[in-house]
């Protein structure tokens, strides 16, 4: 097992023991160290060779059938792009948890290996807060229903991918390197539509979809804490 896979074997562990305790202090305090060890990995892997963080196509990080939330995969996709990745969504039928296949996508994440293991360490937690932010939502109303918590977790999930996309997007705005780290990062940049447009050819540009939102569900996904990484067109360390 190399040194990046134990580490984030550490942080799938925090992170795991975050969404499983209801005590919110505690859920902090582990999500604190694994973002503390986040931080610090980004920290080693920005300034190493490509042959120590290569820049690699994630083949089966994410699937999704048809039939489950496509916020979830909409997440993913908008988390990718704020670790420096780029996502191709690939048709394809899908084993199911009951042994049937079933048509949907699988999401394949195109970045440096320290940028994709990231993002699909961050996945499970941000979609867990979106859950969490639709319960208070519902319990703020006063009352309890499973199915207005799902409808108002997809509400802030959508909203939480727009404030994402937000964030991509006003970063490649800001084209010039501040630091050492950026200007490495813009050679990485490089690097990663290099071996992206070397390995899809011919790609179909996927049309954007309406999502459903509201006021409540925007406050609440701007409370989300996020790690950004991304610095103009370019691939940062993770910060706030």
């Amino acid at each position: 097992m190399t040194d990046q896979q134990k580490i984030a074997n550490k942080i799938r562990a925090l992170i795991a023991k975050a969404n499983s305790t209801e005590h919110e202090a505690e859920a902090s305090a582990f999500m604190a160290k694994a973002q503390q060890l986040l931080e610090e990995h980004q920290l080693d892997l920005g300034s190493l060779a490509d042959a120590d963080d290569p820049v690699v196509i994630n083949l089966d990080g994410f699937e999704q059938t048809e039939s489950s939330p496509s916020w979830y995969k909409d997440l993913y996709v908008a988390l990718g792009a704020l670790y420096g990745c780029k996502a191709v969504l690939n048709p394809k039928l899908i084993l199911t948890s009951r042994g049937n296949t079933r048509w949907g996508y699988a999401v394949e994440l195109t970045g440096r290996e320290s940028s994709i293991v990231t993002a699909q360490l961050m996945f499970p937690w941000v979609k867990e807060q979106c859950f969490a932010k639709g319960r208070q939502l519902v319990r703020d109303l006063g009352y309890s229903d499973t199915n207005e918590e799902k409808k108002q977790a997809r509400r802030v999930g959508n909203a939480l991918v727009h404030r994402i996309w937000r964030l991509v997007h006003a970063a490649c705005k800001d084209e010039a390197p501040r630091t050492e780290a950026a200007k490495n990062a813009l050679v990485t940049q490089d690097r990663v539509l290099q071996v992206y447009n070397d390995h899809y050819k011919n790609l179909k540009e996927s049309k954007g979809r309406s999502t459903k939102t509201n006021g409540s569900a925007r406050d609440a996904a701007s409370s989300i804490g996020l790690h950004r990484q991304a610095g103009g067109s370019t691939t940062l360390r993770i910060g706030n």
